[in-house]
């Protein structure tokens, strides 16, 4: 921002520049450009080759400023209407209708030259929503990534909960086939004891009783 002023009509109430000799610039041709305004209620911007001015009237006082022709419109706007916020704040609108020429300098002036520092913080309020909406958006999907990973890990294990008990469960088949097999073995081994004594028995067992004369 180049230079800003508040005025009632052609009368200056106070004024700030970037620098001493901008003020000193656009304080001597400041009263015809004010005269060429007239309403109480307006709003304008005039582009020239080395900047932009901005004019906002509300209740006849004149908000004005000279920036860069690159500074973004609303910013300036929204600086001009919280500087007009600061001054009614301070001030009756009686006082600056009946004011001199810079009556307010000293006790102003430093607030418009902090308003004109500040000017890259003068976002529109759609600005503000669409970089609120982005910064959610982002939030959002950094949270939706999050649970994907957490899921695919919830799978991963799953997945090998499901493996383990695959494994478990043909161990078991296994096992139970094993003891079955084993089983008809151990059967077998038997049956077959069982049935070689009883063999033996029977040959044995005749050839005893003819030996001691009872065959």
């Amino acid at each position: 921002i180049q230079f800003t002023a508040i005025a009632h009509k052609q009368t200056i109430l106070c004024q700030k520049g970037k620098t001493g000799k901008l003020e000193q610039q656009f304080t001597l041709n400041l009263p015809n450009i004010l005269q060429k305004f007239s309403s109480s209620n307006y709003k304008a911007t005039l582009k020239e080759q080395n900047f932009t001015m901005y004019v906002y009237i509300s209740c006849s006082i004149t908000y004005i400023a000279f920036a860069d022709n690159d500074v973004i419109k609303d910013n300036v706007f929204n600086m001009l209407k919280d500087i007009q916020d600061l001054f009614n704040s301070r001030y009756q609108l009686q006082q600056a209708y009946e004011a001199k020429t810079l009556e307010f300098q000293r006790d102003f002036s430093p607030v418009i030259e902090n308003s004109m520092n500040q000017i890259k913080t003068y976002q529109s309020k759609v600005t503000q929503i669409q970089k609120d909406l982005t910064e959610t958006k982002t939030l959002v999907v950094e949270n939706l990534n999050e649970i994907l990973k957490r899921t695919e890990k919830i799978n991963d294990t799953l997945s090998s909960a499901d493996e383990l008990k695959n494994d478990a469960a043909g161990f078991l088949d296994n096992s139970k086939k094993m003891k079955k097999q084993m089983s008809k073995k151990k059967c077998c081994i038997i049956f077959g004891i069982v049935g070689g004594v009883i063999l033996a028995l029977a040959v044995v067992v005749p050839i005893i009783l003819s030996i001691c004369g009872v065959i």
